[in-house]
């Protein structure tokens, strides 16, 4: 009987709230920076935002491969948002 009400009552009126809570923990996921960086023990286990980290030089940062990467790695996230938007 509480599992009728709830999936034909609850379950409906709150399918906007999941979808908006999935999509955010999506987002937030793609862009961790700190735990990837103290996991990963080499270069071809970096995540996308690690290697944006490491266009930056010491004492010179190129800013045109900096912002075409920052672009290429923010296409999922506009991808998403372009098909899941209403």
């Amino acid at each position: 009987m509480e599992f009728g009400i709830f999936g034909y009552i609850i379950l409906p009126l709150s399918k906007s709230a999941i979808a908006a809570i999935s999509i955010i923990n999506w987002v937030f996921t793609w862009n961790q920076f700190i735990w990837p960086l103290v996991i990963a023990n080499s270069k071809s286990l970096y995540t996308m935002q690690l290697g944006l980290a490491y266009f930056q030089r010491q004492f010179d940062i190129e800013y045109g491969a900096t912002l075409a990467a920052s672009v290429i790695c923010m296409l999922p996230v506009l991808i998403a948002f372009l098909i899941f938007r209403r």
